[in-house]
């Protein structure tokens, strides 16, 4: 075996990163080339030692990074590439430094530098949110139909990781305030890696009903020592919340009286619809006047009579109920006669309006 000292070794350094966390391992090996320049075969237990330089020479005293003991065999005009894992960054580094190698052989040893720096930063997290679209309108009192998404993102140099507190809350202006009213809290376990992001969806239950006019979401989220927030890039607009119920006949399916020649009323069949142009659901017994009457308006109608339907309608949807062989026994006027439908008229569902509430038949003519 021909001995180290009949070789003569060079260390060369492979990229290595431009940027380290102190207290945190490299992603990734540093790459050492030992070329053997001759004149003789080299091979032996060799000792290698990578240090955190501030100028690129080598000292004993600088900062070790990481190190390793190899079996190498290297011909001569050959090199042999060693990986070396950082496992952690030193804490006491910071700023630019160089990656010296030091190959140490039995009877000397040989240094290699790095040939750019890497800056040593300490670590830290830097959270920032995003708040997504949210809905155009909202009522008091009310859910919202989708959850509020979030992107929360991390530009620090390490890992977020822990149990986070996130905030939802209605503000006038789009910045964020203790006071404002609160639509939401929670609490999500968040990993975040550096320079990474992850979307977050929050529900809200019921808005306050304090609520009204045009409001901003504002994201507020807690960290263990700063918070971080975000307004909606639109506004919301909250109403207070209210029932409009509108009746109407259908024109291709329009009343259906059976009658005696007497003119006594055996049965009036119709399909009535009834709207909900509100922003709540109406939901409970609706009471229903069937009457008749000589005008075309629908001015004082003889009530024929009086049924009562449970219904349950959403918001901005309409309800076909079924009414057939009502009235029986009534007295049909002669001539001229409209039928008039009047619905909720003692306003038992407290609605914005009553102007709605009654539809009059096209014409009909009895006579007996």
């Amino acid at each position: 075996m021909l001995l180290s000292g009949d070789s003569s070794l060079s260390a060369t350094l492979g990229v290595i990163p431009a940027m380290a966390v102190e207290g945190v391992k490299l992603n990734a090996p540093i790459e050492v080339s030992i070329a053997n320049s001759g004149p003789d075969f080299y091979k032996g237990k060799t000792n290698i030692q990578l240090v955190a330089s501030p100028d690129g020479t080598y000292s004993a005293s600088d900062p070790l990074l990481g190190k390793t003991t190899k079996s190498l065999g290297i011909a001569v005009g050959s090199s042999k590439n060693v990986s070396i894992k950082v496992a952690t960054v030193p804490k006491s580094l910071s700023g630019d430094i160089y990656v010296v190698a030091n190959v140490i052989e039995p009877t000397t040893s040989t240094q290699g530098a790095s040939t750019t720096t890497m800056l040593v930063s300490a670590p830290f997290v830097d959270l920032s949110v995003t708040v997504g679209a949210i809905p155009a309108a909202a009522v008091a009192g009310g859910k919202l139909n989708a959850p509020v998404e979030l992107t929360i993102s991390n530009s620090g140099n390490v890992a977020y990781k822990g149990k986070t507190a996130i905030q939802l809350v209605a503000s006038p202006d789009g910045t964020y305030s203790s006071s404002d009213p609160l639509l939401v809290k929670t609490t999500k376990s968040l990993r975040i890696a550096a320079g990474s992001s992850k979307n977050v969806s929050v529900k809200v239950g019921a808005l306050p009903k304090s609520l009204s006019g045009k409001v901003y979401v504002v994201a507020n989220v807690i960290e263990p020592t700063s918070s971080t927030q975000d307004a909606s890039a639109t506004t919301m607009l909250v109403t207070a919340p209210f029932v409009d119920l509108s009746d109407g006949f259908d024109p291709n399916d329009p009343p259906v009286v059976q009658f005696t020649q007497g003119l006594e009323l055996v049965g009036l069949t119709f399909p009535l619809e009834v709207s909900n142009l509100g922003n709540e659901k109406a939901s409970g017994p609706l009471k229903i006047v069937i009457g008749i009457s000589s005008s075309s308006t629908g001015a004082n109608p003889q009530t024929i009579t009086t049924v009562t339907k449970h219904i349950n309608i959403k918001p901005d949807t309409m309800l076909t109920l079924k009414l057939s062989k009502l009235g029986r026994g009534f007295s049909l006027p002669q001539g001229e006669a409209f039928f008039v439908v009047t619905i909720d008229p003692n306003n038992t569902f407290d609605e914005s309006s009553l102007a709605n509430n009654t539809v009059v038949s096209t014409e009909f003519f009895f006579n007996s």
